[in-house]
């Protein structure tokens, strides 16, 4: 900007902010035992019902990531369901055009992000589906850094090398088979609402049975979607 002398203060700038809201998501189910079931010597096992919990708490946690990456908020009357990182970041999308996963796209994901000033702070990675996970396998050894042992063949990636550093790789199955996702972990959340964190809760003894309930509400936190990007439309096939 230029100031002229003995000018008049200039006229403010403002820029009006964008509300950015999601839904809470409700995650519940119910764990039922049958009289009989308890009585009986479970082998391995000192309570079926405490099993019976694991699994599900086991469960819930799947339908969780499985929303915190595909979630689409969503509201009819009372039922609510939170946007995930896909329904969020529409901004840094890139177009795989239906071609191999290169190091000059993986390089491009980087370079959105910085260019927009995201890598600045954070803890970026890049999430890929188990298909796209051997697809980076096979990009030139140089772009990659690998774990080798000298009792198991083969080799399993730990990071992508970029022209703006290494970045450790994560696999999630809940990525389509043709996308790969770059995220800064430090700016993504699941956060309950109040105290409504998961909780289980005795819901005392049925007829023969016995049954108890998990619920937990939450919402999903995304920061800064310019610090993210994400390629779409990626070869999946050999």
């Amino acid at each position: 900007n230029s100031s002229t002398e003995g000018a008049s203060a200039r006229a403010a700038r403002y820029k009006a902010r964008t509300n950015v809201y999601n839904y809470t998501q409700i995650f519940d189910d119910t764990i039922e035992v049958s009289g009989t079931a308890q009585a009986v010597a479970q082998h391995g096992l000192d309570s079926i019902y405490e099993r019976e919990k694991q699994k599900k708490i086991a469960e819930l946690a799947y339908q969780m990531e499985r929303a915190l990456v595909g979630g689409v908020r969503f509201q009819l009357g009372n039922d609510r369901y939170a946007g995930g990182i896909r329904y969020f970041i529409t901004q840094n999308v890139l177009a795989g055009g239906a071609a191999d996963v290169s190091k000059r796209l993986l390089n491009e994901m980087v370079q959105v992000v910085a260019d927009n000033g995201g890598l600045a702070s954070g803890n970026h990675v890049f999430m890929t589906s188990t298909t796209q996970q051997t697809k980076v396998k096979a990009i030139d050894a140089n772009s990659l850094v690998v774990d080798r042992t000298d009792t198991a063949r083969g080799e399993k990636v730990n990071q992508i090398v970029t022209d703006f550093g290494n970045f450790d790789i994560v696999i999630n199955p809940n990525l389509r088979p043709d996308e790969i996702m770059f995220l800064d972990l430090e700016r993504i959340s699941m956060r309950p609402l109040a105290d409504r964190d998961m909780k289980h809760e005795f819901l005392g003894k049925v007829g023969d049975s016995i049954k108890g309930t998990l619920l937990g509400e939450y919402t999903i936190e995304i920061l800064e979607q310019l610090a993210h990007s994400r390629v779409t439309n990626l070869k999946t096939t050999w």
